[in-house]
């Protein structure tokens, strides 16, 4: 056939490219298959949460024990020596070694049952701790950050915490510099940039410069929620925004504040919702309600509880005994006394078979059954059979487990990583745990 030179050169070009977009796709693959195998290769190689746990049993080194109670605050250890004859425990920070940074001999025993662990808990940069009726401030490493000198105290929210001397209350910033004066009659803690304060029994607002953003007007103001501030005028309850403007004004018997968008109000012995300019979305109409959760929320009529959504239509009928909030798209419910959890639509995803059940989390939920606790996946199966004491929830791929007092690990398919067999173990924090048994400690910790 003729064809013009132009045409053969075109030719030539599209045999070119056709040859060499064979050869680009040809490395390409080669490429990707060589990319997969080093993936799969180092994957091989990379060692799984339960031989690094393996390993790092095996590096464990054993003390004796020398105080009470150990608490494992992630970044340092916190031993606890009490003594009976005296009102205060002693407080020593070690590293993970569990050799003493720095020694402590304070804390009123009261003050560690209540508060203590759960202020630590939290891993806070600093929190309060009492001294002869005197409150003062240290870090996780038992440094003093501020001398016990108030007469009450609370953790730290939004870089400031409210302390109360004399009678009055202010705020100290971390470095225990008095923010804002000590002059109110009680506050709260700072939340979306306002704390709420009182003075001669009305409540208002003050920034964290201690300007008072809204002066004390209100029989009672809780904190801000989504941008707005429940307020009490009177008798009668409505909302704020950040200027103090009246968004709602109070004419509700009882309000709760802002979740989703929706308020729940009450008007004499009836429950609804407005949104955030006031409108009643869903007219007081419900004897109970809950507040909205991932798009639904919980109405009780005749004594049975069901969900509505947000335009106010009753999507799952009031045909239970109890219902919790929804989580992960489920909710527990409970029917004749047994627990087991339904999707958005109403639809049984668990038949009711448990004693009790939580919500879901990371795909789990703690349910017992026969006394005994385990989890389940959002298909209903048991990942974790019910065989347990106690289980706590899963941090970072593992669980805590309890049996005959001695406590273990489960990964998140149920293998026990680390069996049950320790007198006491900690809650896995900053790749560490802390073990008892017998008289002997031990720090785990997973590289």
């Amino acid at each position: 056939m003729y064809c013009s030179k132009y045409q053969k050169k075109r030719n030539e070009r599209q045999n070119f490219c056709s040859n060499n977009k064979t050869v680009i796709i040809f490395f390409a693959i080669t490429i990707l298959a060589s990319f997969i195998l080093q993936t799969k290769s180092a994957s091989a190689d990379s060692p799984s949460l339960a031989e690094k746990i393996e390993k790092a049993k095996k590096n464990i080194v054993w003390i004796d024990k020398k105080y009470d109670t150990y608490l494992n605050l992630g970044e340092t250890i916190v031993g606890v020596l009490k003594d009976e004859n005296i009102k205060h425990v002693r407080l020593d920070f070690m590293d993970n070694n569990l050799k003493t940074i720095i020694n402590y001999k304070y804390a009123d025993k009261e003050f560690l049952i209540s508060d203590f662990i759960d202020d630590w808990g939290f891993l806070q940069d600093s929190v309060p701790v009492p001294k002869d009726n005197k409150y003062g401030y240290i870090d996780k490493t038992g440094k003093e950050i501020v001398k016990p000198k108030y007469d009450d105290a609370y953790e730290f929210s939004e870089g400031l915490a409210r302390v109360q001397k004399d009678d009055k209350w202010g705020f100290i910033d971390k470095t225990g510099k008095e923010i804002i004066s000590l002059k109110y009659d009680y506050e709260l803690d700072f939340c979306e940039g306002l704390a709420a304060v009182q003075k001669d029994n009305k409540w208002g607002f003050v920034d964290k410069t201690g300007k008072e953003i809204i002066k004390p007007m209100y029989e009672r103001a809780p904190n801000f929620c989504e941008g707005l501030a429940r307020v009490q005028k009177g008798y009668k309850w409505g909302f704020i925004d950040k200027t103090g403007k009246e968004i709602v004004t109070p004419k509700y018997d009882y309000a709760f504040d802002f979740s989703e968008g929706l308020a729940t109000v009450q008007k004499g012995d009836k429950w609804g919702f407005i949104d955030k300019t006031g409108k009643e979305i869903i007219k007081p109409k419900y004897k109970i309600t809950s507040s909205f959760s991932e798009g639904l929320a919980a109405i009780q009529k005749n004594d049975k509880w069901g969900f509505i959504d947000k335009t106010g239509k009753e999507v799952i009928d009031a045909k239970y005994e109890i219902v919790h909030d929804f989580s992960e798209g489920f909710v527990a419910i409970s029917v004749n006394k047994k627990y087991g959890f339904i999707d958005k639509t109403g639809k049984d995803i668990i038949s009711p078979k448990y004693y009790f059940a939580y919500e879901f989390s990371d795909g789990l939920a703690k349910v017992q059954k026969d006394e005994k606790w385990g989890f389940v996946n959002k298909n209903g199966k048991e990942i974790v059979p019910p065989k347990y004491d106690f289980v706590y929830t899963f941090s970072k791929g593992l669980a805590r487990v309890m049996n005959d007092y001695k406590y273990g690990f489960i990964d998140e398919n149920g293998k026990e990583i680390i069996k049950p067999i320790y007198d006491q173990a900690s809650e896995l924090k900053n790749n560490m745990i802390i073990l008892e048994k017998g008289n002997k400690v031990g720090v785990l910790i997973i590289k």
